[in-house]
């Protein structure tokens, strides 16, 4: 059975059908480019239409805006005058008081009294609502001398401190002071006990140079802006233009602080909808978030049952947190928009008619054309049909080798270079990967000693080159010595060698520069430290500060070496350098920890045996004395007597409180009784001084590792008490101690009303805690909860200890 064959197309024929598809296709491309361009048009007329109304009501919108807040920075800016002149008569104040006492005094008194007076005097000085107060820093020794507000700041370095919280340099402060005498800004700050909260102060400050001071005065803001703020919102509410055009102000969390109309004072924006639910509210507290010059918005809302359509414009000020918005009905607008619409709509529709008529007689005269030519060429193709028959029988061929194209051999050509920059792309790939990786262990990888990290920095070069060996060198400081690590077959060496020896690392140090080798039978450098046949090597040296500190070799790669490799493996010698010196960094720093607290230590002691060696006497003779004058005073003068009395009863209190606080700077009683005689010292103590319960509890036999330790644990069980007694408001605490296996654990528990362990404190007792467990390697654990008590935990190794079942208590 034969199969029918598909009709094809005749040759001849294919102008005729082309240009009928052409033709076609042009109509319907004109067709809709046409009509496309006439919407165009429409759309155009109608946009420039809107956008002239909208431009004009954009304008007067933004017009009204700029007004209002001008309007509010021209009050704001008088309030600021105001503010700067109260300051200036309250630092003049002061500066008075100042001089006063000091051209009174300064023959009677020395500078530091004189200073201490001064302070005292202004320290209590309050004025808008406890709002203002005074600060003095010296510029001699760049510190706080007072600080009304915050007594905390008082002794802080004034560059510091005054950097952090004003933005203002202290140099051009200073700078300002010396050529004009006095400087006044305004800055930001937390408010005390409310992070999240800032507020602004305007300050005032004046150079006073008998003390090198700078003496100034704060204040806050708030207050009288809050009263500015009051009177400009009610102003605002009555402001109108246009015919139907208002304003309204909503605060940056949505809540309108002033409106036309009454009953939206107070509401959230994001509640207001029209009568469909349309929250257009929501739409404009977004757009006066994310904009800082500006926005303008155009809404369609219900009111009435009919439909409206206004234009916002809303624009922020920053100062006060304000997002003041101004709106306008567009009615007028949608008015000349239909009225265009329908004259513009018969314009459009006869166009088309006519456009469609011409084009209709285009398509029948180019298809006339079409077929005439199609008739011609079918003519000219009969004629060569006829001459490719006799052709055939005549016996004529074509050559198959005229059938040779050397395009493909070029296309072979460029796709063999392809596969090989793929390969050649994908090796570096997976250097890349492995130089990474490397760098990322030993960033985040803690191993136990430098040669675990030499030897992983040598397994992983190797890996990295595709190599069979590999070496680090690490030189000593004098370049004398050089530690060699070698790696090779999953065995490794360790050794070291003279600088003067005749190996790779030592020619390399001695030449200063890498060597790239990958023919070593043309090689005159000794090939050791390698222990195998080796037929190319890779040295590179690694520099910090001008020196080598590093040196690192692989050898016998599967491919010849480059300058790539060379970068390669210098960053990850980068890496490990890095991590060498934060290792040093690390153990010089534990170091110094433990000096500082050793030297502290030792300050307090001195300080403790001063207060009981020397005041402490000095009291009791005092003592002494007003006993004898007493009973001389008696026989002459009861009143006297009892009054001297009195005054003795006061210096034996003193006395008691001179000799508590000096055992607590110094402990004597830990070196000589132990730990546990002085917690149950320090129960006592708590127990006389905050009247609340405080117990005890010991299991086990302590013997210390060194003496420093029984002092550190002491201090923090110590502050730990302290704490829970006057800021935890416990009533009862408990302190238990146990030791077992060389380790000690002691905890501190009380009832008291607890903190979040999560936030950061800035409390010093906390920090001082911490850093006394780190000096002596303890663990410190704290363990609170808002209202449900705080546990404070310690634990330690011992030297050795011996447990006992018999608790004390």
């Amino acid at each position: 059975m034969k199969i029918d064959k598909m009709r094809k197309i005749s040759l001849s024929s294919t102008p005729f059908y082309a240009a009928s598809a052409v033709v076609i296709m042009l109509g319907i491309m004109m067709t809709t480019v046409f009509a496309i361009n006439e919407y165009n048009a429409f759309n155009q007329h109608i946009q420039n239409i809107k956008t002239q109304f909208q431009e004009q009501y954009k304008e007067r919108l933004k017009e009204e805006v700029d007004k209002v807040i001008n309007y509010i920075v021209e009050h704001n800016q008088q309030s600021n005058l105001q503010i700067e002149k109260e300051l200036r008569q309250k630092v003049q104040s002061a500066y008075t008081i100042t001089s006063h006492v000091h051209d009174i005094y300064a023959t009677e008194l020395n500078n530091e009294k004189l200073q201490q007076m001064i302070l005292e005097l202004l320290r209590p000085i309050r004025w808008s609502d406890d709002n203002g107060f005074y600060f003095i820093a010296n510029i001699k020794t760049n510190r706080f001398e007072l600080f009304a507000n915050n007594p905390a700041i008082e002794g802080h370095n004034l560059s510091t401190i005054f950097n952090e919280q004003s933005g203002k340099q202290a140099e051009e402060l200073l700078s300002s002071l010396y050529e004009k005498g006095t400087d006044f800004f305004e800055y930001a700050t937390q408010k005390p006990g409310f992070p999240q909260t800032m507020l602004i102060k305007a300050v005032f400050a004046r150079y006073f140079a008998p003390f090198d001071w700078i003496i100034g005065a704060e204040v806050y803001k708030k207050g009288i802006e809050e009263m500015l703020q009051a009177e400009l919102l009610n102003r605002i509410r009555m402001m109108h233009f246009g015919i139907d055009g208002n304003f309204f102000i909503f605060r940056k969390d949505g809540t309108i602080i002033t409106h036309s109309n009454t009953n939206f004072i107070g509401r959230s924006l994001t509640d207001i909808s029209d009568e469909s639910g349309n929250q257009y509210g929501k739409k404009l507290l977004e757009a006066g978030l994310s904009t800082t010059n500006g926005e303008y918005i155009e809404l369609t809302n219900i009111a009435d049952n009919q439909q409206q359509n206004r234009l916002f414009f809303v624009k922020p000020y920053s100062s006060w947190g304000w997002i003041i918005c101004a709106n306008i009905s567009m009615n007028e607008l949608n008015k000349a928009i239909s009225s265009q619409t329908v004259v513009y709509r018969m314009i459009l529709t006869k166009n088309i008619i006519l456009f469609l008529l011409l084009l209709g007689i285009a398509v029948i005269i180019l298809l006339f054309a079409s077929y005439f030519y199609s008739f011609k060429i079918r003519n000219n193709i009969d004629q060569f049909t006829m001459f490719f028959k006799k052709a055939v029988n005549e016996k004529i061929k074509i050559q198959e080798s005229d059938m040779i194209f050397n395009e493909f051999v070029e296309l072979s050509h460029l796709a063999n270079d392809m596969v090989d920059d793929l390969a050649l792309y994908e090796w570096h790939k997976k250097q890349d990967e492995i130089r990474l990786s490397t760098l990322l262990e030993l960033a985040n990888t803690h191993m136990h000693s430098p040669q675990d990290y030499y030897k992983f920095t040598v397994n992983k070069i190797i890996q990295l080159t595709n190599s069979e060996a590999g070496y680090l060198a690490i030189p000593n400081d004098d370049l004398q010595t050089l530690s060699i690590i070698l790696l090779a077959y999953d065995q490794s060496y360790e050794y070291t060698c003279h600088i003067d020896e005749d190996n790779l690392p030592s020619t390399v140090i001695k030449s200063n520069e890498t060597i790239i080798c990958n023919d070593s039978e043309h090689c005159t450098h000794n090939l050791s430290p390698y222990r195998q046949h080796t037929h190319r090597h890779l040295d590179i040296p690694f520099y910090h500060e001008g020196k080598i500190v590093l040196l690192a070799g692989v050898c016998n790669g599967t491919q010849d070496y480059e300058t790539s490799d060379v970068r390669q493996i210098s960053l990850i010698l980068n890496g490990l350098w890095l991590q060498m010196l934060r290792m040093r960094a690390e153990t010089e720093m534990l170091a110094l920890e433990r000096q500082i607290i050793a030297v502290s230590e030792q300050e307090r002691s001195n300080i403790g045996k001063d207060l009981h060696d020397n005041l402490c006497s000095h009291l009791s003779g005092v003592e002494l004395l007003t006993k004898a004058l007493a009973q001389k005073a008696g026989q002459e003068c009861s009143t006297l007597a009892e009054q001297l009395e009195t005054i003795r009863r006061f210096i034996k209190e003193a006395v008691e409180k001179a000799r508590q606080l000096a055992h607590g700077l110094y402990p004597v009683h830990i070196a000589e009784e132990g730990i546990e005689a002085a917690i149950k010292a320090l129960t006592l103590e708590i127990q006389q001084l905050f009247h609340i319960n405080c117990t005890y509890t010991f299991h086990g036999h302590i013997k210390w590792a060194d003496n420093n330790m029984p002092t550190q644990i002491y201090c923090i069980v110590r502050e730990a008490v302290f704490n829970a007694a006057k800021h935890a408001e416990a009533q009862n605490i408990h302190i238990e101690c146990r030791s077992k296996a060389g380790l000690l654990e002691l905890m501190v528990r009380d009832d008291g009303k607890g903190f979040d362990t999560s936030l950061r404190y800035k409390g010093l007792g906390l920090h001082t805690m911490r850093y006394r467990a780190k000096a002596i390697g303890a663990v410190l654990k704290i363990t609170s909860e808002a209202g449900k008590g705080t546990q404070v935990s310690i634990l330690t190794e011992m030297l050795s200890s011996n447990l006992r079942n018999n608790p004390q208590e």
